[in-house]
């Protein structure tokens, strides 16, 4: 009954109604339910089919007119006509041989790549072919050094020579998925990766002007100020142009190899057909390029001049050359027992119906085993030994270096490009920015004009606690971007942008303003409407203290998605870790109350503890207590004796004061006089505050380190 009593007096909850809130809890999640299911059914926040163009301000392009029409297709044609002289090509002939690649299993090893060898050179297309899941983007990967896991073994060279810590940087490689960031125009991606690319001697004005003509050469000079966007939302270029400027990215670069990833995939016939012929361009240009492919049609087929063909397990089945109408692809076959193909037949699913790979394919043939007996094998094992030991040299050949710019101008460009996509996504800003002000409004109002009476301490307290949910929300609101940008940047170091420094650096700063914005929002919303203003350097104190508990909560957030693999993950975790701050911070269990083990080491280390106590303390240290007469402990002293000379022992030890210390009777004891008296039982002091300000700075800090560190150590994807 004591329980019941003290639940009804002090929570007032009626101990009888514990069925009513079973119900009640189980009908708010069927309302829960209904509602989800009606948004999921009726609202839908995708585009549509169709891809909107969103251009700068003032940007959008003029309609066009006859006249216009045909000036644009001169130039584009100008530009396309001299091609071999605008891309200054610095390529040669790229060889591979005797390539094995082996990945870890749980059974040991398994071999994916089993002896490949073929080379590419410029003016040919090569296309690499195969069954599916015969390797030919693992091939196309390990030849790119694009791959972070396994065992490659074999010889590698370009011109001649090994490769060197700038090869990334000096090839192109044309992934299949189109990774963009969608912040940007088309124009700023194309310069963000010429600047950073293009070798630091040339001056920036060149690099610019070569992003133009690159603009002009591709067709999409109209879209040069329109935003890339994403397909999902709807606004954006299409995907066909997506591809397009996937390609532009890598061609500004001026590199010396394109490795391309199904360029056709996800585009229908129309799209694919100009995709190929620009990259038939390229190769006339004397661009040395190879080109996965899945099953494409004999019109694009026809393009290709060179085929490697893989079987499953990664064991070629046939490397040379395609020949006029695919004549001498299609007579290896023939005369190894293949019926011949008709005329009216797409040689490449002819090919791959051969050695059953085919929709309808089947062969009782090892066509691996046929190739490496065959007389063409002979010849190319022979080619190769000739490209391996012929050495070319190149004129005004520059020293190798993984990135061609300094980490300063580096950090520069990214930390700018970062302000840019952040202030262009005003779902993430002025989101930030509503649930400031709406905690602010809802935290000041709860506890609106707080008085100095005892009971109004703990509301002080709680007051300042419940301003912690902003940080964790924004925590949760900064993740999704910190996976989002990663992927950006994993895409960006794989191509030797730039270093990994510059962008951990870069999602730390970017995000300051909008916190100290956000911050002095929450806090102007709640902390006078809630009376907790003191003096000015009390409100300087809680300001800057808050604002630095926001930088910390936004870094933390990042520190755990560094060490998450996916956002799912980064969600499992997050709350566990927040629950030990918000546990041993000493508001919810003063540090006495604690279990020794806890106590011992974790209440020290909870940076929550130093951010509270320092805000606590600034908010109480100069409150004067004048309890209530509900605040009040009310006795009676012995006949003949007031209550200040009864309770003289007791009030000269105790803090807090009798309110009628000249009075006989009903003796009224306010446990604090000031709010010091309320804080000094955590035990927390005044004197702390800007100690306990270093001390928070220095966790902040060392989140950032976390964060560097782990950039650093997730820069490269498993791959």
């Amino acid at each position: 009954m004591v329980a019941r009593n003290y639940l009804q007096q002090v929570y007032e909850m009626n101990v009888n109604d514990l069925t009513i809130d079973v119900i009640a809890v189980f009908l708010f999640w069927i309302l829960f339910t209904i509602i989800n299911m009606i948004a999921m059914e009726y609202l839908d926040f995708t585009g549509g089919g169709y891809a909107h163009k969103v251009y700068k301000r003032g940007k959008a392009p003029k309609e066009n007119t006859d006249e216009s029409e045909k000036e644009a297709q001169k130039m584009v044609q100008q530009a396309t006509d001299s091609m071999s002289k605008t891309l200054t090509l610095r390529g040669g002939i790229f060889m591979w041989k005797e390539v094995k690649y082996t990945v870890p299993v749980k059974e040991g090893e398994r071999l994916l790549l089993d002896d490949v060898e073929g080379w590419i050179q410029p003016g040919q297309m090569t296309a690499l072919m195969g069954a599916s899941g015969a390797g030919k983007t693992t091939l196309l990967d390990v030849l790119a050094k694009r791959k972070t896991m396994g065992t490659i073994s074999g010889t590698v060279k370009l011109n001649g020579k090994p490769l060197k810590i700038d090869f990334e940087r000096i090839t192109g490689y044309v992934e299949q998925m189109d990774v963009h960031n969608p912040g940007l125009t088309v124009r700023e991606a194309l310069q963000f990766s010429a600047r950073l690319r293009q070798e630091n001697s040339i001056a920036d004005s060149n690099k610019l002007e070569y992003v133009e003509t690159i603009l002009q050469m591709m067709e999409m000079k109209h879209l040069g100020d329109a935003l890339i966007g994403t397909i999902e939302s709807g606004e954006g270029i299409s995907v066909e142009e997506r591809k397009r400027l996937t390609i532009g990215m890598e061609l500004v670069a001026k590199p010396h190899i394109l490795f391309l990833d199904e360029p056709t995939s996800g585009l229908d016939a129309q799209s694919s057909y100009n995709i190929i012929k620009f990259i038939r361009k390229l190769a006339d240009s004397g661009m040395p390029l190879v080109c996965t492919i899945h099953q494409p049609s004999s019109v694009l087929f026809e393009h290709f001049d060179r085929l490697l063909l893989l079987a499953k397990g990664g064991k070629m089945v046939y490397f040379g050359d395609i020949g006029a109408h695919s004549s001498t692809l299609t007579s290896y076959f023939t005369k190894n027992g293949v019926r011949p193909c008709t005329e009216e037949e797409n040689p490449a699913e002819y090919m791959l119906e051969a050695i059953g790979a085919g929709v309808s394919g089947h062969t009782d043939k090892d066509w691996p085993k046929i190739w490496l007996d065959s007389k063409e094998r002979l010849s190319v094992k022979q080619q190769l030994e000739n490209m391996a030991t012929e050495s070319v040299e190149i004129a005004d050949e520059p020293e190798a270096k993984e990135f061609a710019t300094g980490q300063l101008y580096q950090f520069w460009l990214v930390y700018r490009r970062m302000n840019l996509v952040y202030w262009r996504d005003p779902y993430y800003n002025i989101g930030r920015l509503f649930q400031a002000a709406m905690i602010g409004l809802i935290n000041g109002f709860s506890y609106w004009n707080l008085q100095n009476s005892s009971s109004d301490l703990q509301s002080r307290i709680l007051c300042v606690f419940q301003s912690v949910i902003l940080g964790l929300m924004l925590i949760f609101g900064a993740l999704p971007v910190f996976f989002m940008q990663r992927e950006y940047f994993r895409r960006d170091y794989a191509s030797k942008f730039y270093s990994w420094f510059p962008f951990a650096i870069s999602i730390v700063l970017v995000e300051l303003p909008y916190l100290v914005v956000a911050g002095t929002l929450a806090m102007a919303c709640s902390y006078w409407s809630a009376g907790l203003d003191s003096s000015a350097g009390n409100g300087f104190y809680y300001w800057i203290l808050y604002i630095l508990f926001l930088f910390y909560c936004v870094a933390f957030g990042q520190v755990v998605g560094g060490m998450s693999l996916n956002i799912f993950q980064a969600f499992l975790i997050l709350p566990l870790l927040v629950v030990f701050l918000f546990l041993f911070c000493g508001v919810l269990q003063p540090p006495a109350s604690l279990p020794y083990f806890w106590r011992s080491w974790m209440y020290p280390l909870d940076p929550f503890r130093y951010f509270l106590e320092g805000l606590v303390t600034d908010i109480l240290v100069d409150v004067k207590i004048q309890c209530t007469t509900g605040d009040l402990y009310v006795y009676q002293p012995p006949p003949g004796l007031t209550c200040g000379e009864y309770s003289r022992n007791f009030t000269s030890q105790a803090t807090g004061y009798i309110n009628n210390p000249d009075s006989l009777s009903d003796c009224g004891y306010c446990p604090y006089s000031t709010g010091a008296d309320f804080y000094e039982t955590i035990p927390w002091s005044a004197d702390n505050r800007w100690k306990d300000f270093g001390i928070f700075s220095a966790y902040w800090i060392f989140n950032i380190a976390m964060v560097v560190l782990l950039v650093w150590c997730s820069r490269k994807p498993r791959r």
